[in-house]
């Protein structure tokens, strides 16, 4: 599973204000940053979806024995079609080597040979639709953060894997990264895999992204937690919720 955590500042307040006036101001705090938490988890299963059911048609539209520049067409018809989260569209071979991709890198092909990933490995041994930690783009240009989901392709006779159809979905068009602003200055949102490894991040995302997050507990913190952040030893009120979909 994956959580959401989102960590907005909390700010004593002066000495002179009345403890209920303290008490409300923070449960109100405490409320956005919960219900954000839980509205930021319910956009990003929406984004994964759309991940999924896209690499699911691809996979019928797509072969990795036709020539590399045939596949490019394919690719590049649909990502003019789908929503400005993707920031691209990759095949590979079984092997694991770019058979295809909507967005060529300026260093050629040969920078979106994959099969070393993680998540690929993952999806080749599972059979199933995988998502990676957050790495910069090879394509895009600004080499913006993304997200990659992949979805191995079977073969219907011996069930074997003889390919991989990518979709890259870009962090800072995340509906959950846009809407931060909506929280108080200050405030983070991480995305964190079942074993405690930052998959993204608002803040800092260059020094934590695919680091461990320190002192990680899988369940949610209950609501109203004010917790001194490991990452800034910030004391900050914390909001989290568990991905459907990852």
């Amino acid at each position: 599973m994956t959580t959401l955590l989102v960590a907005a500042a909390f700010l004593a307040l002066a000495f002179y204000q009345a403890a209920d006036r303290q008490r409300v101001e923070r449960e109100e705090a405490a409320a956005r940053v919960e219900q954000f938490a839980q509205l930021g988890a319910g956009s990003l299963d929406d984004a994964i979806v759309q991940a999924r059911t896209l690499l699911q048609s691809l996979a019928l539209n797509v072969d990795p024995t036709r020539s590399p520049e045939a596949n490019d067409a394919v690719l590049r018809r649909v990502f003019g079609s789908i929503p400005s989260i993707f920031g691209n569209l990759v095949v590979l071979d079984s092997a694991g080597r770019n058979v295809g991709t909507a967005v060529s890198p300026r260093s050629g092909r040969t920078a979106l040979d994959l099969g070393d990933r993680p998540y690929i490995q993952t999806a080749r041994k599972t059979g199933r639709f995988t998502l990676g930690l957050s790495v910069k783009s090879r394509s895009t240009e600004g080499s913006p953060w993304i997200i990659p989901a992949a979805q191995p392709v079977r073969d219907t006779v011996t069930g074997a894997v003889r390919a991989f159809v990518i979709a890259s979905l870009r962090v800072d068009s995340l509906e959950v990264m846009r809407l931060r602003q909506q929280l108080p200055e200050g405030a983070i949102v991480t995305l964190i895999d079942s074993s405690g490894l930052i998959v993204a991040r608002s803040t800092d995302a260059d020094t934590w992204n695919s680091r461990l997050f320190p002192g990680f507990k899988s369940a949610a913190l209950p609501p109203d937690s004010a917790v001194a952040s490991p990452l800034d030893e910030r004391e900050r009120l914390i909001g989290s919720a568990m991905l459907r979909t990852a």
